[in-house]
């Protein structure tokens, strides 16, 4: 299985609050994009709900320590993976902490476009509190389909 290695850039980053009742944790939804350079190189889309303390779903802070934010969404990539060009989209879950942030992926089976099409995989990256720049990504594909 192949495994890429990408660094990315994560600008845009909005949330809006969906339901916030007194004293409980609320839902929010979110939006970033994102810019990836290395072994995949172009452009994502994420847009996710969070589960997480009042605190952080209405002021975009992360959880203060002991708390935890969860997290599910889509992310849309679009350029170049391993020297294929075309786009994919992924399923994205994680848990973020006061200090961190962690995401796997799953890509969706039949998503793949262009030289992506028959894609399939797997990745996780790892962020640390407030880092928007250089952030590791790792990506284990198969191609079902030749180049």
């Amino acid at each position: 299985m192949p495994t890429a290695t990408a660094t990315y850039t994560s600008h845009g980053f909005t949330t809006t609050p969906v339901s916030l009742t007194q004293g409980t944790p609320a839902l929010a939804a979110g939006q970033m994009e994102q810019t990836f350079a290395g072994d995949l190189v172009g452009d994502g889309t994420s847009h996710f709900t969070l589960y997480a303390p009042l605190s952080a779903a209405t002021d975009r802070s992360l959880p203060q320590p002991g708390e935890t934010t969860l997290f599910e969404g889509i992310q849309v990539f679009e350029g170049t993976l391993l020297g294929r060009r075309g786009t994919f989209a992924a399923s994205s879950r994680g848990v973020i902490t006061a200090g961190a942030v962690d995401t796997q992926l799953a890509i969706y089976p039949g998503s793949g476009t262009g030289e992506l099409a028959g894609i399939s995989g797997r990745g996780r990256s790892a962020v640390r509190a407030g880092q928007t720049e250089g952030i590791e990504f790792v990506l284990e594909v198969v191609f079902t389909q030749a180049a």
